[in-house]
């Protein structure tokens, strides 16, 4: 809502600046609107996924913000802790060549499993999250 009202702040200031626009204001319709979530670094399921992936990659686990929309949105305000992390990249999501290599999703899939059997606390590690 923020970010919204900034742009339709600054279209308006934009739009005064022309005598036609001034007096033919268009309208901006949002189309997709797609509310943004935040899942903290601490939170014990970026915590399992992290620990899932270091344990089956060998390799430190990176956190970064992600770049698209998907269900993690709705998951969490569900009470879902939830996440996005996969194999393949995003950039080519949807494209008509689309493709993830297999060595990802195998890799994928261990870290999967891996944070699958800690939630559940099917190894011992951690504790039982859900």
């Amino acid at each position: 809502e923020e970010i919204r009202t900034e742009v339709e702040a600054h279209l308006g200031r934009a739009f005064d600046q022309d005598p036609w626009l001034r007096e033919h204001r268009p309208g901006v319709r949002w189309v997709h609107h797609w509310p943004p979530y935040a899942q903290p670094a601490e939170h014990p399921i970026c915590q399992a996924v992290s620990a899932a992936y270091e344990q089956a990659l060998a390799q430190p686990a990176r956190l970064a913000g992600f770049p698209a929309v998907d269900d993690a949105t709705w998951l969490e305000r569900g009470g879902i802790p939830a996440i996005s992390f996969g194999p393949g990249n995003v950039m080519m999501a949807h494209a008509v060549d689309e493709y993830v290599p297999i060595s990802e999703v195998m890799e994928a899939s261990k870290v999967y499993a891996l944070t699958a059997m800690s939630w559940c606390g099917v190894t011992g590690e951690g504790s039982n999250h859900a």
